[in-house]
């Protein structure tokens, strides 16, 4: 059978017979570029391919037809213009929008007012004087005093804000201007400007944040919040200047973890109102949550502290702690978990650690290298304060050394509190049991010396005076506590330093368990603003639990059965969350009624 080609009628595929000369195979000319032959054309190139006239009809008749035209180069243009001027004015619209808030800042409000009032004074003096020139230029002032450079830094500032704050420069601008400024400090006092600037940012940030909260724009403040500025930079004046206003202090913006100018606000906010915050030592996440659910419900705030051993059982009582390797971790995980769930318990807390004897010191150092580099990242200390004891070295030596710290404190806005006189008893391995109990009571001269050195570098420190405090609790009349000493070192610093304060320190209140009510009134009236409280929350702590052992041991002697039943499971019974719950139960309580002595309930 012949294939599908030998069938086909067509003539032009049929193949050539036996004897029949095959036509010839046309010869092929290549098509040469233009470049190479500018002679060629086109019709060369078809006659040499031998094309057909049908196809020529086809290309004609194509050719003929209209082409589709998708958009012109004129219409293309008019779209980029239209984007590129769509763009432009978005981004005129955002610059004026920038413009408008930064006019109706608070501060450039605040910097418009003033000129405008010192514009009308200049303008009286000059009808005053018959029209005779009157120098405004802040920069011919002469200071001599603190209030005379508070005043030109306000005359100056008023100046920039008013006639440049609006640009979007303005801020790289005050950036190579502080750079400038600051050339001629000294390490010291740049670091108290970096750390004030710091706090403006956080507390800028927490404004911007209320704002988008809110609906509203970013940066505006709330009816509770206000903008703060150059206000924030007394807290770095004399502690005795009242600057810190105790009014300032804001219970429904300040919780947390509180550092810096805050810590200063909420300690002054006691004094001025005749209370003071219990500080419990903690020494594991059960004992941290009973005491902040104690000041929460209580609406009061809080002192977390941690000990040197506290912090090493934090830790982990099975970590090597020759170099206080386990001190230093076990405190800094405290602080962190501390920082994490403090704020949904909405209410400032004072992250602090306790007792730092010299020999402890290298614990000291590893706590400050992590609060530094809590600061590099967010702008301010891990820990709120730390307190240095060397009450047990010479004045001299106890002095010198607190001062060397709290240099390197300073530049990161932490609170240091220390220590002079002795406090009896023992505590985390230190025994002062047998010290003369002259050594329990400190001398108003002690105190003066302390101030004038610390206050030089910033007021941001405390002082745990000696008035025979003990560490533990013991039977009456075995310790002579005389808390109306106090008075008597506050009215030799009022008197010697001419403040307007009558109670020009902050005190702190140690071995406060097991104190009478009326020896705690009389030392928080005399302003102590922080009281230690550690032997009465620990037997609290542990009473919770061993009543529950006590009327759970038929439940707790095997895992199975118990008096319901032989086959009756216990798991429940020794559950860790059940028993520890009722240790951080009567722990709570204890924890209230020191807020309840202490004046402190009820006061946010």
């Amino acid at each position: 059978m012949g294939s599908d080609w030998d069938a086909s009628s067509d003539e032009d595929t049929k193949k050539p017979t036996a004897g029949t000369p095959a036509p010839p195979i046309p010869a092929v000319v290549p098509k040469k570029g233009r470049f190479a032959d500018e002679d060629a054309s086109d019709d060369d190139v078809k006659d040499s391919w031998d094309v057909s006239d049908d196809s020529d009809d086809d290309d004609k008749a194509k050719a003929k037809k209209p082409a589709v035209v998708i958009g012109s180069m004129r219409n293309k243009g008019s779209v980029k213009q239209k984007i590129a001027a769509r763009e432009q004015e978005e981004a005129r619209k955002a610059e004026e929008a920038e413009r408008l808030r930064r006019e109706n800042d608070p501060a450039a409000l605040r910097a418009k007012a003033r000129a405008a009032q010192l514009q009308a004074d200049m303008d009286n003096a000059a009808d005053l004087f018959g029209g005779a020139s009157v120098n405004d230029n802040p920069l011919d002032m002469t200071c001599r005093t603190k209030q005379d450079f508070t005043a030109l830094a306000t005359a100056v500032a008023d100046q920039l804000i008013l006639k440049h704050g609006s640009s979007k420069f303005f801020g790289g601008f005050v950036d190579d201007l502080a750079r400038a400024l600051a050339a001629p400090m000294k390490s010291d006092e740049v670091g108290k400007v970096r750390a004030s600037l710091a706090g403006i940012a956080i507390d800028k940030q927490k404004l911007e944040k209320a704002g988008a909260g809110a609906g509203g724009p970013k940066g505006k403040p709330t009816a509770q919040m206000v903008a703060r500025g150059r206000e924030d930079l007394s807290s770095f004046g004399e502690v005795l200047d009242d600057d810190v206003a105790a009014a300032d202090f804001n219970e429904d913006e300040d919780f947390g973890v509180v550092t810096g100018d805050k810590l200063m606000k909420l300690f002054e906010y006691a004094r001025e109102n005749h209370f003071a915050i219990p500080a419990f030592n903690c020494t594991s996440s059960s004992t941290v949550v009973a005491a902040l659910e104690g000041a929460r419900d209580s609406k009061a705030p809080v002192i977390i502290q941690v000990s040197q051993g506290g912090a090493a059982f934090f830790a982990g009582k099975g970590v090597p702690n020759d170099k206080q390797q386990a001190s230093i971790a076990g405190a800094v995980a405290a602080a962190h978990y501390v920082r994490s769930i403090a704020p949904i318990y909405g209410i400032p807390v004072v992250l602090h650690s306790d007792h730092c004897a010299k020999k402890l010191l290298p614990w000291f150092d590893g706590m400050l290298e992590a609060d530094e580099a809590y600061f590099k990242e967010k702008g301010e200390p891990l820990f709120s304060s730390h307190m240095l004891d060397l009450s047990e070295e010479s004045k001299e030596e106890n002095i010198e050394t607190c001062v060397k710290y709290f240099e390197r404190m300073a530049k990161i806005n932490l609170f240091l509190e220390m220590e002079i006189g002795i406090t009896g008893g023992e505590e985390d391995g230190v025994d002062n049991t047998s010290v003369d109990n002259s050594a329990l009571y400190t001398q108003p001269e002690d105190i003066l010396d302390i101030h004038n050195a610390l206050s030089k570098i910033s007021p941001a420190f405390s002082i745990a005076a000696g008035f025979g405090n003990v560490h533990g609790v013991y039977k009456p009349g075995n310790v002579k506590l005389r808390p109306e000493l106090l008075a008597m070192h506050q009215k030799h610093a009022h008197e010697q330093l001419k403040t307007k304060n009558p109670l020009p320190l902050f005190l702190v209140f140690h071995g406060g368990s097991g104190s009478t009510k009326d020896e705690i009134k009389t030392a928080v009236e005399n302003g102590v603003v922080k009281m230690n409280v550690d032997t009465d929350t620990q037997w609290a702590y542990m009473s919770g639990m061993r009543d529950y052992f006590l009327s759970k041991q038929d439940y707790l002697k095997s895992q199975v059965g118990n008096p319901e039943g032989a086959d009756k499971p216990n798991k429940k019974y020794a559950d860790p969350r059940v028993w520890v719950r009722e240790g951080e139960k009567t722990m709570k309580t204890r924890v209230q009624e020191a807020l309840h002595d202490l004046h402190t309930e009820n006061t946010l």
